[in-house]
């Protein structure tokens, strides 16, 4: 008797656990988006987070320390990655509106009017040769950008190739 009400104790704690889990999903899906390359990445901290904790907190795994601190880096390459390309080199991106100006941006519909042209212009761009000098420069800052997001990403997917499967088989 006593064990038939523990196997129904542990029925409703499994139960409320998986409640909880799903209300947990349930509101980080909230935000989903089939397309969304960024909510993949959001979707795989989420997880990792999660996996984390669980390693960490119930000693699961003998070197649950050593693989917890491997998950978070693979979380902290996920935060970088997804600042996206522009969230790279901020102290870059700092010293160029520091000295062109912060972008001033102007949306004009073209002949046809189905589309619309965007043009930027900077205060500090006087001249033809400011101009050409400015894009130069947020040229060489993009490709930069994008080459420092593109290192993380490898980064990233060679530090779960090489860790993935060992934090729990």
């Amino acid at each position: 008797m006593i064990e038939t009400f523990i196997n129904i104790g542990r029925w409703v704690r499994d139960q409320f656990q998986w409640v909880a889990k799903v209300a947990s999903y349930a509101w980080f899906l909230r935000k989903d988006r089939d397309w969304d390359y960024g909510h993949l990445l959001s979707f795989m901290r989420f997880k990792l987070i999660r996996m984390e904790k669980c390693i960490r907190e119930n000693k699961i795994v003998e070197a649950n320390m050593r693989i917890s601190k491997q998950i978070r880096y693979a979380c902290f390459l996920i935060e970088e990655l997804e600042k996206g390309p522009s969230g790279q080199l901020t102290e870059l991106n700092d010293n160029f509106r520091k000295k062109w100006g912060d972008p001033e941006i102007d949306f004009e519909p073209t002949e046809d009017e189905q589309f619309t042209q965007i043009k930027v212009n900077y205060p500090n761009v006087r001249s033809a040769k400011d101009r050409a000098d400015c894009d130069e420069e947020q040229r060489e800052l993009r490709l930069e950008q994008h080459r420092q997001y593109e290192d993380r990403k490898h980064r990233l997917f060679r530090h779960l190739d090489r860790y993935l499967t060992r934090w729990w088989d």
